[in-house]
Parts: C-alpha cells; structure tokens; sequence
C-alpha cells in the first residue's frame, strides 16, 4: 500500500496502550518521515460572524524527494500599509497550524487514481506517483485598517522544491499568494470570506488526449468570480523562465509542438480548462480567482496546478479509452447557461454515458457522476444544509458515499442519470438585488485502470429579479412586463394596495403614482413606483434629484438631495401600506432614517414645502 511505501506505516490497533505523550510523538515523528515533493499550495480565508478571521494553508506534495515535516508554517504578509492586531500593533506574518483531525479524517490527504475490478494492467507506484493534501489553519485575528490600492498580500513559499517540469526552465521553490483588497463594510464587520479552489477529486495524471480540469473554486458569499491564467512564481516571487513554446497563458503542450495536440483553453466564468495532449510529460499551470461585489474586487486567489500527462492501456478493441458524455437537458456543453426569475423551479435532466468497455472484456466499465457547489448539500438531498438556503438537489437511487473522495456520488454500470432541483428565492440576488449567476460543477469518471477519465461540465443559472422588466404604459393601461405567479396593483400616493387588482395588467381610473407587487415562489418583489397620466408617463422631479443607499440595508438608509430643502416630510410604511414610521428634517440635504421594522419590503415617501413628491421602495434585510 501506498502508506506504507511513503514510511506512514501507523499501528492504530496499538494506540490504545500509548500514554497520550507517546502517541502525539509517533504521530508527528511518522509524519516527518514522509518523502514529498512539495507541487503548491493554497492561502484562503473565512470571515467569521464575530468579524475576526481564520486563515488557511492547503499544502500539496507527491512521495519521493526531500522531506516535509508537518510543522507550523509562515504566512507572510506584503503592504505599504500593514494590518493591526486587537493590541494595535501591525503584524507581517500569520502562523497556521496543522489541522491534523482533518487531515486524518481526509484519509491523510491521500489522493490517488482509483481502478475498478479490472486490475490485470497493475497500479501505478506511489513512489512516483501518488499526491497527498496537507492542511493548517490559524487561531482566530483581528486584521485592523484599510488594505492599501494593491491591498494585502498574503504569501507562503516552501522551503524546497517544485519537481522539474517540461515547460519550465530549471527547479524553484514552490510558491503561492493571495490578496485582501478591502476587508470592511460600512459598519465595520469584515466583509468577506475569500473564494476557495475545489478540492480536487482526482490526482493530477492524465491520460494522453482530450483533458477536462476543474480549476474553478467556490465562494461562501456567492461573489461574482472570473479566472486568469497566472504567472508561475518562485521563492522570491521571481516568475520562472518558460520553455520554447510555452507561456503562462499557454502552459500545455499545443499543436506547434505536436500536431495531434490543441491548446488549452480557460474558461474565465467557471474555471474549467480543455485541451487534447499528446505530449508526454510533466507540465505546471497556474491560474488565479478573482472574487468581485458590486463592481469592486475583494480578492484574488493563487493556484498552481501540475498535469502529469501518461500513455494508458487500450481498450480491449485496440481502441483508446474515452471521457463519458455528461448531457444537461439534452445538451452536451462544457458550459450551459439558462436564465430563470428568483421563485422559479428548475428541474433538469442530468445524463452521463460512457460506451468503453474494460481494458481485457467486452462488459462496460462503471462510471461516477459527483457536484460540486455551495448551493449543494454534502449529500444533494438536503436543501436546507448549504451555503445559501434554499439548496439544490440532485434526484437519484444510486446515491452513495465515494471513500476515495469523500464526497457523494452517483454509479452505475456505462451510464447514470439525475434531476438537478433548484428553487433559488430573492437570496440568490446580488446584494443591491440585480441579477446573479450561480455555477454548478459535475464530474464524471469512469474506472479505467490505470488512470480512469475525467469529464467535466458546469451549469451556469442567472438569477433574475422577478420586478426586473418594470410596467408598461400602453393606451392607459399598465402591463407588467415580468411573468410571475401573482400580482397585486399599489396606489403609491396612498401607500395603499388596490383591492381586487390582482391580475398582470390595471386600467387606473385617476391619475396617480403606481406599482405592482410581484410573488414568484417565495420571492417578492416591487417594481418602481410610476407617475400615471392619460396622456402617458412623466417623472417625478423630486425622485430624479435624490439617491437612497444602501439598498438592500441592513436598517440605515442614507437620501441624498441635490440641495437642501427647507422642510422634508418623510414616512414609512410596510409592503400592506401601514404607516410604520414618521420623520421630519428641515433645511437639510443629507436624510438618515433607520428603519425599525422586520426584514421586509418598505416604501418611502418623501414630500417637500413645494407638495413635491418621490415614492422610493426599499429592501430591509
């Protein structure tokens, strides 16, 4: 086994009579025996709800090499102006710790190709071969201050060695960083948990030819996320000299090199990379993730990866093992794309197929379907269990745990099939409550030995407001222009709901200020409030020289007027017109209101000396 050629051998049985002294010896003791190669790491972090942070260090190494013993490492941290601690004294480095009850429960990072019954072609060697995970993580801190315009930058280098590659010139000490460009909100909470690359569920063999890895990374905030390709970087940050014909953005082997090759390419909305490799041989990639809200970068996240290329055994026809088919509602994309209001249900149809037989019969091997999200429940069942409630499922009878990932999956003999489920609500909005997209990554792995195959496929659901088309002034009637379950007309200069007005369209019968209330679902929503006349729209001057923010708002709404007015008379009342709150500022043009009510929708009026009014809705969370 591969424990054992990697010097891990361990006698769990004989822990029981060790004092506890004796076992943590033996267990950090083995632990430095283990020969690595150190391929690259991961620096992330997770904001808590007291507003502190935990950092964390994801090591990856292959058996043979120097040795890594599993220590402490250093974070270090770059800043014109450096982060302060609760004592007020800036800081430059983080010490993460070994997280060891993950690690053993993670199999001790054991990452390695899985075969099925058909074990005729042997396995491949751990001493060669095999990659393993290691995992620290920091106590909890206080990063004070604002990140500079370059923000902080967080780095770890190893103190030895990345493997010599085929597309790199000489060896270099692996490398790896990521960058906070702003850590705080309005009311002084840190603002984010960094995006994290997903696990990965396969060592980084491949066999020759048509290549799907997964470089995409997951978002506990569901930030909006773009991928790069990225330099390499060494100990001191220098980048490595690429090989002739190899670049940073094109990191594998393409068709100038051998024709039956193609070069890769980077999917920049999921992360995903495809390309056909017939080149034999070792090669490093490396990409980083951006994390962005509301048009403002939060973060960035490093990742190298190595592609260890590899001529497999044939099938038993003589022909060339192939990646299973993954079809989402009957189609077959790298990347699928679908738009759908917040409420609506989404219900596909996900079909994997692989026609391959073994390597010595004719019977087909068995293939794996597993997901990946944070709007996924460990198990696809639960749709309360994730990141974001509610969670999307996944409807099968051939669920079961995979001990080799430690995840969930689906098998069955050449083909598998599900439902993905998704009823995503107003939560999955952006936080000013535009549109949102959300991606949703699936594998599929057959079983061949030595290395099985990879396919992978993401799908990509836009979340829409359901008030997002507005109303439609046509003839004197008013159209909604968005197709939800229920409608329900509102009287803006009343703050009243229009009894019996529940259908997509109103013929008012006065002039006035009106809007709809929508319900999809669970969602809903208010369009903006119009001005109504027979002979068509006009605007309200008083609304067209005021700005209200923030909006959703945790309860402090700030209204901005272009000028001061002598007398503004402001009231609140809920989504059923009752008058909630009352306020009146004079000779003011900067209004703050904090809203006292329950998370809802609101409706703001505004009056001024002149009888001029605005109607503003907002969103309490």
């Amino acid at each position: 086994m591969c424990f054992r050629q990697c010097g891990e051998s361990f006698k769990a049985t004989a822990m029981k009579k060790f004092n506890l002294f004796t076992v943590l010896f033996l267990f950090f003791y083995s632990l430095s025996l283990n020969a690595n190669h150190i391929k690259y790491g991961q620096i992330s972090w997770e904001c808590l709800n007291n507003g502190k942070y935990v950092f964390y260090l994801d090591v990856y190494t292959t058996c043979g090499g120097p040795a890594i013993s599993y220590t402490n490492q250093t974070i270090e941290i770059e800043g014109f102006q450096l982060p302060r601690n609760s004592n007020n004294t800036t800081f430059n480095t983080i010490t993460v710790s070994p997280d060891s009850a993950k690690w053993l429960s993670k199999g001790r990072g054991l990452i390695q190709p899985t075969c099925g019954s058909d074990t005729s072609n042997g396995s491949i060697g751990c001493y060669d071969y095999i990659a393993k995970k290691y995992y620290y993580k920091s106590d909890t801190l206080e990063l004070n201050g604002t990140p500079p315009s370059s923000g902080w930058k967080f780095r770890w280098t190893a103190v030895c060695c990345r493997n010599n590659a085929n597309n790199i010139m000489g060896s270099s000490s692996a490398y790896t960083y990521a960058i906070m460009y702003k850590n705080k909100d309005n009311y002084g909470n840190c603002l984010e948990t960094s995006p994290k690359f997903i696990e990965p569920m396969s060592d980084p063999f491949r066999c020759a030819g048509e290549l799907s890895i997964n470089l995409g990374a997951l978002d506990n905030d569901n930030d909006s996320l773009a991928y790069h390709w990225d330099q390499l970087y060494s100990g001191n940050s220098a980048a490595p000299s690429y090989q002739s014909g190899y670049s940073f953005n094109n990191p594998l082997p393409d068709s100038n090199i051998n024709s039956g090759n193609r070069a890769a390419y980077l999917d920049n909305r999921s992360g995903l990379v495809k390309a056909k490799v017939n080149s034999l041989g070792r090669y490093l990639i490396a990409v980083r993730v951006e994390a962005w809200r509301n048009d403002t970068l939060l973060s960035e996240v490093y990742r190298e990866r190595e592609v260890e290329i590899m001529n497999c055994p044939s099938l038993v026809s003589g022909n060339s093992n192939d990646a299973s088919q993954i079809d989402i509602n009957g189609q077959r994309s790298a990347h699928l794309s679908i738009k759908v209001k917040a409420g609506d249900l989404i219900q596909l149809p996900i079909i994997v197929n692989d026609t391959n037989t073994t390597t010595t019969t004719t019977s087909l091997q068995r293939v794996k379907l597993m997901g990946e999200s944070s709007l996924f429940a460990a198990d696809f069942q639960d749709t309360s269990a994730c990141n974001n409630p509610p969670c999307a499922t996944l409807t099968t009878p051939n669920l079961s745990y995979d001990s080799t990932t430690y995840r969930y999956s689906i098998e069955d003999v050449g083909a598998v099939g599900t439902n993905f489920n998704w009823s995503p609500s107003c939560n999955h909005l952006s936080d000013s409550g535009k549109s949102k997209k959300h991606h949703f990554y699936f594998l599929a792995k057959d079983d061949h030995c030595q290395l099985p195959k990879f396919n992978h496929s993401v799908l990509e659901v836009e979340v829409e407001p359901i008030a997002y088309n507005g109303i439609q002034n046509a003839n004197g009637t008013l159209t909604s222009l968005d197709t939800v379950d229920q409608y329900q007309w509102f009287n803006c200069n009343t703050n009243t709901i229009i009894s019996g007005q529940t259908a997509s369209s109103f013929n008012p019968t006065q002039n006035g200020s009106y809007a709809v209330i929508l319900q999809n679902g669970s969602c809903v929503d208010t369009t903006d409030c119009i001005q109504y006349t027979t002979v068509g729209i006009e605007h309200n001057t008083l609304k067209e020289n005021l700005q209200l923010f923030p909006n959703p708002t945790n309860g402090l709404v700030n209204i901005e007027l272009t000028q001061k007015h002598q007398s503004i008379q402001v009231k609140v009342r809920n989504i059923h017109g009752q008058l909630v709150q009352e306020k009146q500022f004079v000779n003011q043009s900067n209004l703050q209101l904090q809203l006292n009510g329950k998370p809802g929708i609101y409706f703001i009026e505004l009056e001024n000396a002149k009888g001029e009014r605005a109607n503003l809705k907002v969103v309490k969370r």
